[in-house]
């Protein structure tokens, strides 16, 4: 939890530095808020990426369920976001091999 608020802190300075949004408490600052309207939506819109990736990172299994032979055998990322990105090829599997 901490890590996060740390880096969304952080991010979101920077967000609102790049768009020029410095106020410095000062009268007639209207025109350090020009580009806020951006920084909002930014920040509305982001977590929606984050629900939107839980369709991929969250396995299809029933819970109890089996999800892989090869986490069995000790190989956790098995056909993995990662691994499918990379198009990294998984060793056959011990059921694969029997059938042939």
């Amino acid at each position: 939890h901490n890590l996060g608020v740390a880096i969304s802190s952080a991010l979101g300075a920077w967000l609102l530095a790049s768009l020029s949004c410095n106020p410095r408490g000062a009268a007639m600052e209207t025109s350090e808020f020009q580009h806020l309207w951006i920084a909002s939506g930014v920040s509305s819109l982001l977590p929606l990426l984050g629900i939107s990736a839980l369709f991929s990172l969250v396995p299809d299994v029933r819970p109890g369920e089996e999800i892989s032979t090869q986490l069995q055998r000790g190989d956790g990322t098995a056909g993995s976001l990662w691994r499918r990105w990379r198009s990294e090829s998984c060793p056959p599997m011990e059921s694969d091999s029997e059938d042939a």
